[in-house]
């Protein structure tokens, strides 16, 4: 079995779901070869080609009278490339047919309704929970986090019953989703719930544990699902832990509301007087990073990795034309760099931390330590998850080998 995780995340950045062949190849790999009987030629051709070069930008197409087409780079004209007719042709995802695959794998009644194949969000199916009980399935393939969310927020509004809504990969996927969809939605990825066999594409175990959360969440009185594996939400008074089944109930700390933040970012880098300013309301707390914010060896490195990321990003966003896209992640890789460069000063030398920095950085290390204590060794290897995986340096974050499912 394999999964397509490259095809989900080039959905989630390719700007109309339509690229030339040479993209579609450079961008899936090996998993050309499953997607390629949903890949429609359209009548339109394409007026830019793929630069094969390191961190290179689109090359402008040009036909010429005597029919050889080239693609040339427009701020160097001596380099290019010789392209057939065959190069230029540009494929569209075909929707209704993955639509079709979709739903069979996942079991659904299948949507037969006309599929735009421009719209963002296209309603997959319905699952059938039981007699009478039948609830839309929805995929969203929005291409920025705005609109992404303007999605999320237009079907709940048209939506009388709760929804399952998945989407390609996890790319947009925020607190603040998770908050709009809290009780209302299951949210899901297909890169976690689909796998390919030999052309057939298959839902995974993740898939019925999504189908399960649902479930109890829609239908509660019926008792019977069992919750979901990885827990880490306040309830009434105290707050339930599940980490792999195992739970413990257990009563207020101040660090449980530390360490259920930065579950919720899971893979960012958190600044620990916005997480403060977060999760309290007041934003007073980001007066204290007046002074310019720290950075030890680790942070530094993790900043590096992350304008890597960026910069990867930026070039998909080029690539595919996406003028979005590539406007937002210059505007995050721009405040990455802002706050690389404030968390030093003169000669590069290192900024101090700020007094109240100083103090919310140490009051929130040691919340989050004595809550380490409270739990001692119980639910099983949860604090040894936690330590191995929570940095608690300047910036902070958590950051598992492999994406964690909580439910926060």
């Amino acid at each position: 079995m394999r999964k397509l995780t490259p095809f989900w995340q080039l959905i989630e950045t390719l700007a109309g779901r339509t690229a030339v062949m040479g993209q579609w190849h450079d961008s899936l790999g090996d998993a050309l070869s499953v997607v390629r009987p949903l890949l429609q030629p359209i009548e339109q051709k394409a007026c830019s080609y793929p630069d094969p070069r390191p961190h290179g930008h689109w090359l402008k197409v040009v036909r010429h009278r005597d029919g050889s087409i080239v693609a040339v780079a427009e701020d160097d004209w001596q380099f290019r490339i010789e392209l057939s007719p065959k190069d230029t042709v540009l494929y569209r995802l075909d929707i209704r047919g993955l639509r079709r695959l979709i739903a069979r794998a996942l079991s659904l009644q299948p949507c037969e309704d006309a599929c735009d194949p421009d719209a963002i969000t296209i309603r997959l199916g319905d699952w059938e929970a039981g007699p009478g009980q039948v609830y839309p399935v929805h995929l969203t393939m929005a291409t920025d986090r705005r609109r992404f969310i303007g999605e999320v927020q237009r079907l709940l509004l048209a939506s009388a019953s709760k929804i399952i809504l998945l989407t390609p990969a996890k790319r947009h996927w925020t607190g603040e989703v998770t908050d709009l969809l809290a009780g209302r939605a299951a949210l899901a990825p297909l890169d976690d719930i689909l796998l390919v066999e030999e052309g057939n594409w298959q839902a995974t175990g993740t898939w019925a544990s999504c189908l399960a959360f649902f479930r109890q969440m829609a239908m509660p009185e019926t008792l019977v699902i069992a919750p979901p594996p990885f827990e880490f939400r306040k309830d009434g008074r105290g707050w339930i832990l599940r980490y792999d089944g195992v739970m413990k109930p257990s009563g207020e700390l101040k660090g449980f509301w530390y360490i259920r933040y930065l579950l919720m970012h899971q893979g960012e880098d958190v600044f620990v007087i916005q997480m403060l300013a977060d999760i309290t309301g007041d934003k007073r707390f980001l007066a204290a990073s007046n002074a310019g914010q720290v950075m030890g060896p680790r942070e530094k490195q993790d900043c590096a990795r992350k304008l890597a990321k960026l910069e990867a990003d930026l070039e998909d966003a080029i690539k595919a034309g996406n003028a979005v896209i590539e406007k937002e992640v210059r505007a995050e890789k721009e405040a990455l760099v802002a706050a690389v460069l404030s968390a030093h000063g003169f000669g590069g030398r290192g900024r101090k931390m700020s007094d109240d920095y100083n103090r919310a950085y140490k009051s929130v290390h040691k919340c989050i330590t004595d809550a380490y204590w409270a739990l001692g060794e119980d639910p099983p290897s949860l604090v040894a998850h936690l330590r191995t995986f929570i940095n608690t340096g300047v910036t902070m974050s958590y950051k598992p080998d492999k994406w964690v499912d909580w439910s926060t």
